[in-house]
């Protein structure tokens, strides 16, 4: 069964982007394969609004191949968002299958940096490097992600100062692997 808040690929991210926010809603950790990865746009970070302005996303469309906390989660898939940063300073191109840098482009403390930066420690930890190499990808295209397995785990993480309302949340939950499944060694892609 797929969890109803997830709308089809490149649809709109508007009425599930609260809740993804929030991380997937009930689900602690789990395994999961990458089944598709796609960038697209989105104004409604943090609690369905923003004064941040339009957004890059980097969308994982996961399969649950492992249900651990909890173990009777009643969905079969999950859909996992990370921030790139401001849609002035990215282009996403080729239907969204890439984003090219403009005016530097940096993402900062954004979530996919972070995604990048737990993916770059399990390939130096777990031997990640070497399939990862073989693709001949780059962290700017999506498909660098399709048919990676994770254990994914949700954790806690400070919201910026300048994120943060009177009254609002100070932390945000944000979804990440926590161990590459190296029995699960991706195919190179086409």
């Amino acid at each position: 069964m797929t969890a109803p808040q997830q709308p089809g690929a490149n649809g709109s991210l508007a009425d599930d982007w609260a809740k993804a926010s929030e991380g997937i809603q009930g689900l602690d950790k789990f395994v999961g394969t990458v089944k598709e990865a796609w960038f697209d746009t989105n104004t409604n970070l943090f609690d369905g609004g923003s004064d941040y302005g339009e957004s890059v996303i980097c969308v994982l469309e996961c399969s649950i191949d492992q249900k651990i906390e909890p173990a009777d989660y009643p969905f079969d898939d999950a859909r996992l968002y990370f921030s790139v940063g401001k849609s002035e300073n990215w282009d996403i191109v080729n239907g969204g299958k890439e984003i090219v840098a403009k005016k530097g482009g940096q993402m900062g403390n954004s979530k996919y940096q972070q995604l990048m930066a737990r993916t770059t420690n399990s390939a130096e930890k777990d031997g990640l490097a070497v399939p990862l190499a073989e693709r001949g990808l780059s962290w700017k295209e999506a498909n660098v992600w399709v048919g990676l397995a994770f254990t994914f785990q949700q954790e806690q993480k400070p919201l910026p100062e300048r994120l943060i309302r009177e009254g609002g949340p100070t932390h945000s939950r944000i979804t990440l692997p926590s161990q590459w499944m190296q029995n699960a060694v991706p195919a190179p892609l086409a």
